[in-house]
């Protein structure tokens, strides 16, 4: 059964609040209940009275990870391999948490037993040697009001020139995150795909595109001030036109841990729309 198969877990939260704190806390005295034993992230564990460990030293069967989409970003990014990730929210923004705080014992139990799915969510890699992205690659201007010159390419064939504030290449899980919000589409999680979403063009006639993942994208770069390509909100490099972005499905393969198969409950859950 599963609980024989699982020995290490990782906990890894935000500690800025007292409410994240006493939540890590709590789930780690539950997973020693369980049997398991449980690395932490040192940045909590200090607050907590114990040791830990820097988040890249941490390695376990599955990981926990309590707060918004940006310490679960944090997490991908900052584990040294693609362990599983039980996510609980507890931050403004949760469209990649699974759990609620309140649902989290529950959730464990299940997770333990063996009644749960894995959501198996491909990454972007880029030519720029930054970090695979989990949701989106955004290339623009870093300074407000200002804009770049870009032309589209995907798998070699021309597809837009225009000046815009910026382009967002976003991964299925990342469609519900800046590309929505620049204007993309939701995509169902089992539609595995890539989108294309310029953000303020100047020309009425550029679209968000939504591609097969297996396309390449180049973004060509002719004119702007402050150029900046950023990976996930979390990783930013600035680079001096003309240049070229390369984006194609990158090699990691990042895991969710999943108690909710149907992609428009758990949107309609996030997201709260009351058109779904």
């Amino acid at each position: 059964m599963m609980s024989r198969m699982l020995k290490r877990a990782v906990l890894i939260c935000r500690s800025d609040t007292s409410e994240a704190l006493e939540l890590a806390n709590e789930i780690r005295l539950r997973l020693l209940e369980l049997g398991l034993s449980v690395e932490v992230e040192e940045s909590v564990a200090s607050k907590l009275g114990f040791h830990g460990k820097p988040i890249d030293e941490l390695d376990g069967d599955f990981a926990v990870v309590v707060g918004g989409d940006g310490t679960i970003l944090r997490a991908v990014h900052g584990l040294k391999r693609d362990i599983p990730l039980l996510t609980v929210r507890l931050g403004r923004v949760g469209f990649l948490a699974e759990v609620e705080k309140e649902e989290v014992s529950e959730a464990l139990n299940r997770f333990i037993s063996g009644d749960f799915m894995i959501d198996e969510c491909f990454t972007l890699a880029n030519n720029k040697n930054l970090p695979e992205a989990l949701n989106e690659i955004m290339v623009g201007a870093e300074l407000p009001l200002k804009t770049i010159d870009v032309e589209v390419y995907v798998d070699g064939w021309f597809i837009a020139r225009d000046r815009v504030d910026a382009i967002i290449v976003s991964t299925t899980t990342g469609a519900t995150g800046y590309s929505l919000s620049a204007g993309g589409c939701l995509v169902d999680s089992r539609v595995k795909a890539i989108m294309v979403v310029p953000v303020c063009p100047l020309s009425t006639n550029f679209k968000p595109y939504v591609l097969p993942e297996e396309s390449e994208i180049r973004i060509s770069v002719a004119a702007g001030d402050s150029i900046v390509v950023v990976i996930d909100g979390q990783f930013m490099s600035q680079f001096r036109p003309p240049f070229d972005v390369i984006i194609r499905r990158g090699k990691r393969t990042v895991k969710f841990i999943r108690f909710e198969s149907n992609f428009y409950k758990r949107i309609r859950r996030r997201l709260a729309l009351s058109s779904i």
